[in-house]
């Protein structure tokens, strides 16, 4: 009796570590040792779960095993390959430093397995992960445009000394970034948020803040979701006209209202759709944009100087930049570097064999999540859609699609448990 007390109170502890660990996933300023704060605790809450459980777990599916065992494959080429030896250490590096990250998974699973709620405390971390992000990227934007100061440089690089860069900017221009130091990682994040929070305010302002983040990516993947979760209210026909849903209505037309008559808002949102459409249709794309797409017809030079063992596996996990910098010479002083663009980052980085592990694993979630609530495929789509034109498969990212995908294989709706809480704390307030 004593050892199963004592067990559920580590359980509310480990309930209480899990909850920090995912509010901080996507807040890539918060580091130690040049290492993120999040890898930190994913070490930490793998100590304590062996330490709870005393024995380790693998979870035995081969869509979790094949996205995290395919990088040391890679790696073992990586080591025999004419790379420098920058780019071969960080084949076998980055790998090793994904092992937390799979024992996390791991023994989420078996938590879920034995009935233990866990889904509940990340979503509920999630959304003040999601909170914090738009509150941080508010203060940021008032502080720069009213007193000039950029917060995160004063925080994270001049106090903390936490990293070295925690700012974005592109062409001599400021742009507020959240916890990190490029807005491209709220884009998954600010996904989330259209569809963990039903609050019309709180969705409005974070396409606000897209529109804002000078980061097309985020924009486009925000106005996706509407539209989709657009589609599927329609499709459902159950809009109810309450009282509080018709006061909501109302006020968000009168803020509309004012932002239509205030210029410089209006010219503010001008200025980004204008600017949005040129980068993506215009004639006289910028160099970011132009490099971005390049990536797809470039993969066809880099299959030509590849070996078969690069094409089928890859040139290591963070290694695909080498390839461009080979073709082009470009960011050849940075170190190693990835493809800013998913699809042709894990095609290079993991070779054919990884691309088909790690898109099997989405295409499933969003496939069989249709069957049983169509934001799971709303939200993998979106991902999907995002990856097109940068990077985002971020470890946070990983994780949350991981748990997606435990949710569907366990028969538990994840939205289902999104909506309870949402509906709890209405009632709560």
């Amino acid at each position: 009796m004593k050892r199963t007390e004592h067990l559920v109170k580590m359980k509310n502890y480990i309930r209480y570590f899990l909850y920090i660990m995912v509010i901080v996933s996507p807040m890539f300023v918060l580091q130690i040792k040049e290492k993120q704060l999040f890898l930190w605790l994913q070490i930490l809450f793998v100590v304590i779960m062996f330490i709870s459980y005393r024995r380790f777990y693998i979870a035995k599916s081969i869509f979790i095993i094949g996205i995290f065992i395919e990088p040391f494959i890679a790696a073992i080429f990586a080591t025999t390959s004419s790379m420098p030896d920058v780019y071969r250490r960080a084949a076998i590096n980055l790998p090793i430093m994904s092992i937390p990250l799979y024992c996390v998974v791991c023994y989420l699973y078996k938590m879920i397995k034995s009935k233990i709620d866990v889904i509940s405390v990340i979503i509920k971390a999630l959304k003040v992960a999601i909170v914090v992000e738009v509150v941080w990227f508010f203060v940021q934007l008032l502080l720069y445009k009213i007193v000039g100061i950029d917060i995160n440089q004063i925080i994270f690089v001049d106090t903390l000394h936490a990293v070295t860069n925690a700012s974005f900017i592109r062409d001599w221009v400021w742009y507020p970034s959240g916890l990190s130091w490029h807005s491209v990682v709220l884009a998954p994040l600010f996904v989330m948020g259209m569809l963990l929070f039903d609050n019309i305010f709180f969705r409005i302002v974070i396409v606000l803040e897209a529109f804002l983040c000078g980061n097309s990516t985020t924009l486009l993947g925000v106005m996706l979701c509407i539209m989709l979760l657009m589609i599927r209210t329609i499709y459902n026909q159950k809009i109810e006209i309450t009282t509080k849903k018709l006061v909501e209505i109302i006020i968000v037309v009168i803020l509309v209202c004012i932002m239509a008559s205030t210029p410089d808002i209006m010219d503010k949102l001008s200025q980004v759709i204008i600017n949005l459409w040129t980068r993506l249709f215009g004639m006289d794309k910028d160099a970011s944009t132009a490099a971005h797409l390049s990536y797809y017809s470039d993969y066809i030079h880099i299959l030509k100087r590849s070996k078969l063992s690069q094409i089928i596996f890859g040139y290591g996990y963070g290694c695909s930049g080498y390839t461009i910098t080979e073709l082009y010479g470009r960011y050849s002083d940075v170190g190693i570097w990835a493809i800013e663009c998913d699809y042709i980052n894990i095609l290079v980085s993991r070779g054919i064999v990884g691309f088909i592990s790690y898109y099997s694993l989405l295409v499933y979630i969003m496939l069989k999540g249709l069957k049983i609530d169509v934001r799971y495929f709303i939200f993998i789509f979106v991902i999907l859609f995002q990856g097109f034109g940068y990077n985002i498969q971020f470890d946070y990212l990983l994780l949350v699609e991981i748990i997606m995908f435990i949710s569907i294989r366990e028969n538990i709706n994840f939205f289902e448990i999104v909506d309870k809480i949402n509906l709890k704390e209405r009632r709560s307030d």
